[in-house]
């Protein structure tokens, strides 16, 4: 069946045998996971971080953000959750599927190298390495 919107359901484990319309959210292992929208039966976890989809909580709902494009599940279903409700997007293609993901493995590969952490010596080496 076809869901036109999500309740939340913030847990610590992802149950098993998720309900449809249900959006599940572990905070701690920091993924989400739903049935697809589309009534197709598949799982769809995502995980959640500043690169990659986000959560906000509201008492009008719960959005999920970029959208749920589901290009490997036979159903290709691509939709977005704004206040718990379903809105659906196009389809897209195949070379604009895989230009995103080629955007979303720099988006995330940035993010990662961001947050390294970088030692004094190896800052002062990189200090000292730059001057002219």
């Amino acid at each position: 069946m076809r869901s036109e919107s999500f309740t939340p359901a913030f847990v610590e484990y992802i149950p098993r045998a998720p309900e449809p319309h249900t959006l599940y959210i572990s905070e701690s292992f920091a993924i989400t996971a739903h049935l697809c929208a589309c009534g197709c039966g598949t799982k769809v976890f995502l995980p959640l971080s500043p690169a990659e989809w986000r959560i906000e909580d509201r008492e009008a709902g719960v959005t999920l953000r970029p959208s749920v494009g589901n290009w490997d599940f036979p159903c290709r279903s691509h939709y977005f959750i704004t206040r718990g409700r379903v809105e659906w997007a196009r389809a897209w293609d195949r070379e604009r599927v895989e230009t995103a993901r080629r955007s979303d493995e720099r988006d995330l590969e940035s993010y990662f190298r961001s947050r390294e952490r970088v030692g004094f010596w190896r800052r002062l080496w990189r200090r000292l390495s730059q001057r002219p």
